[in-house]
């Protein structure tokens, strides 16, 4: 009977995750193939060919290019067992979290220290229209605008790690 692929992720190293309909998941090594299988040379010589491996619809298999694929039966036999991995959530989604938090924390700042943003614009430089977009959330700060945003109130970024 073929248990077909659910989800397919690219790990470092030519690894896959993969998780299959019976609840198994497994870390598929395709360096191995990659060096005893000429046809799979590519996806170590071609930047990025490896990452942009596809689940076939059917699930049966997972495939680079019409010549470069592998069945699942064989990803299933010699994939390792491992503990499924936990979603994360997308880094675009992050970001923006962070950029409204940031944007928050600017405004919070300027209205404690008592400034418009007409003020705030003379003495960072950042035009005032700039800020306004920046607070309205229209548009995202570059960093250095930040900093010069930052610096005009006595105040600095710092950055932890998470």
């Amino acid at each position: 009977m073929l248990i077909k692929i659910i989800k397919l992720k690219t790990l470092p190293d030519f690894k896959l995750y993969l998780e299959f309909e019976d609840g198994k998941t497994k870390i598929y090594d395709v360096k191995e193939d990659i060096e005893q299988t000429p046809i799979y040379e590519p996806l170590e010589t071609i930047p990025g060919l490896f990452e942009q491996v596809q689940l076939h619809q059917s699930g049966g298999m997972i495939v680079w290019t019409p010549e470069i694929d592998l069945p699942c039966d064989i990803l299933y036999a010699y994939g390792k067992d491992c503990e499924p991995m936990a979603d994360q959530p997308d880094a675009g989604r992050r970001a923006a979290q962070y950029r409204e938090f940031i944007v928050g924390e600017l405004i919070r700042i300027r209205h404690e220290a008592g400034l418009s943003q007409a003020a705030l614009a003379e003495r960072s430089g950042v035009k005032q229209q700039v800020i306004a977009r920046i607070e309205k959330g229209h548009s995202s700060p570059q960093v250095e605008t930040v900093l010069r945003m930052l610096l005009a109130m006595d105040k600095k970024l710092v950055v932890t790690s998470v």
